[in-house]
C-alpha cells in the first residue's frame, strides 16, 4: 500500500536515512488535517510519539549511540518541535519534561530551537514535578553558558544544585550529581 502511494506521489519517500522515512504531501496533510475526526486525539498521538522518541533518544545522547541519536533528534526536529508547542497548551508538564530531556541534543546541536522551547517551557507549568523543572533550568543554564551568559548559567546552576541537595530518590540523588557535574565544568 506504501509502495502505490509513493509511486501515486502522494507520499515521498527518503531512503537515504534508516529506516526509510515517508512524508505526506504538504496539501494531503492539510486535507487530513481539515477532515480529521479526532483532532485531539491524533495531537495527543503525535505527542506520545514524541514523548518516547525524547525519552529513548535521552538514554543514548551520552552512549556510543550518541551519533545516531543526534541524527535522529535532528531529523525529528519539526516533530519534537510541533509536539512541544502542542504540549505547551495541552500539557505543559509533559512539554518541560520532553524539553529538559534533550539537554544534550540542545547543547550539541540545536542552541536556537533549544533554548527557545526550553524558555517557553520553563514559563508555561506552575505546578510541574520539581525534577522536570531542576532538569530543564540544568538544559537552559547549559545553553546559556555555551552562548555566552556564563554568570547566569553558573548562577542558575548553584541554585538547582541547592534545590537538589536533600534529593531522597534515587533519580532525584543522579540529577544531583548531574548538575553538580555541570556546575564544575563551568
Amino acid at each position: 500500500t506504501l509502495s502505490s502511494l509513493v509511486s501515486r506521489s502522494m507520499v515521498v519517500a527518503d531512503t537515504t536515512t534508516a529506516p526509510a522515512r515517508y512524508r505526506l504531501l504538504e496539501i494531503i496533510r492539510a486535507y487530513c488535517r481539515a477532515h480529521d475526526p479526532a483532532p485531539e486525539a491524533s495531537g495527543a498521538a503525535h505527542a506520545a510519539f514524541t514523548h518516547r522518541l525524547a525519552a529513548q533518544a535521552a538514554q543514548e545522547l551520552r552512549g556510543e549511540r550518541s551519533p545516531h541519536a543526534i541524527a535522529t533528534l535532528t531529523r525529528e526536529l519539526p516533530n519534537i518541535s510541533a509536539a512541544i508547542a502542542r504540549d505547551l497548551t495541552a500539557s505543559p508538564e509533559a512539554a518541560l519534561r520532553t524539553a529538559g530531556l534533550l539537554m544534550w541534543f540542545w547543547t550539541r546541536r540545536s542552541l536556537l530551537e533549544g533554548s527557545r522551547l526550553l524558555e517557553r517551557c520553563l514559563a508555561a507549568p506552575p505546578h510541574a514535578p520539581a525534577r522536570d523543572i531542576a532538569r530543564a533550568r540544568v538544559a537552559y543554564a547549559s545553553i546559556e553558558y555555551v552562548t555566552g551568559d556564563s554568570g547566569h548559567a553558573r548562577e542558575t546552576m548553584a541554585a538547582v544544585a541547592r534545590g537538589l541537595s536533600a534529593a531522597a530518590g534515587r533519580e532525584d540523588r543522579a540529577l544531583y550529581a548531574e548538575t553538580r557535574f555541570y556546575q564544575a565544568l563551568l
